[in-house]
């Protein structure tokens, strides 16, 4: 049957594009620190996707293609991405609700375990791809503490960017039950691609 959902790699890259034109536009209209620091973690993502896509003109500017390179502009985009968070946190002039710490606590542990069962269930299973897998998980693990804080801190229209950050897990989520569990999932490119953008578009809000 084929996958009617699938998605091109030059939908994904105009995809990419109008979240980082709507980042930017959002800065330039703002005019603040944390959007600036959210249009910083588009500008590494719309970067890595153009890698993941193997854009012709992006690959000759890059040297050629690279999954290490693009993992790492990911790790960038989550820790722009956290920096923007903690400093609404800081200068919000609210006081920090440190009850959000629990629920985000919980999901970093529980990402690791659900990462671990992953690998486990997986026949052929790859020790490195989980190591990096569990190193990933804890970096977007921490975003989500940090967005935990900031919305139960903040409330009402905080939340959104609460549901950004899980909407961003569940695109990775679906990743890892490929990579490391060795699932084959239909549609899996549009549920990756969905919740990624869904994600991306809401923690920019």
């Amino acid at each position: 049957m084929p996958n009617t959902l699938a998605l091109t790699s030059s939908r994904k890259q105009k995809i990419s594009l109008a979240l980082l034109i709507l980042a930017v536009a959002l800065a330039l209209v703002f005019h603040t620190a944390p959007r600036f620091l959210k249009a910083g973690a588009m500008a590494a993502a719309f970067a890595a996707d153009m890698m993941m896509t193997r854009n012709g003109l992006f690959l000759r500017l890059a040297g050629g293609y690279s999954l290490q390179r693009a993992a790492m502009m990911f790790v960038d985009v989550h820790l722009l991405y956290m920096t923007a968070f903690l400093w609404q946190i800081r200068h919000g002039g609210l006081p920090v609700a440190a009850g959000g710490a629990w629920p985000g606590l919980f999901l970093l542990l529980a990402v690791q375990a659900v990462l671990y069962l992953l690998y486990r269930k997986n026949p052929a299973r790859d020790c490195g791809l989980l190591v990096l897998g569990m190193i990933y998980g804890l970096i977007i693990g921490s975003l989500f503490l940090v967005v935990c804080l900031y919305a139960f801190s903040n409330g009402g229209f905080a939340l959104i960017s609460l549901a950004g950050v899980i909407s961003f897990m569940i695109s990775d989520m679906v990743i890892a039950m490929e990579k490391i569990g060795g699932f084959r999932l239909h549609n899996r490119d549009a549920l990756v691609w969905f919740f990624y953008a869904l994600g991306q578009f809401l923690l920019l809000l």
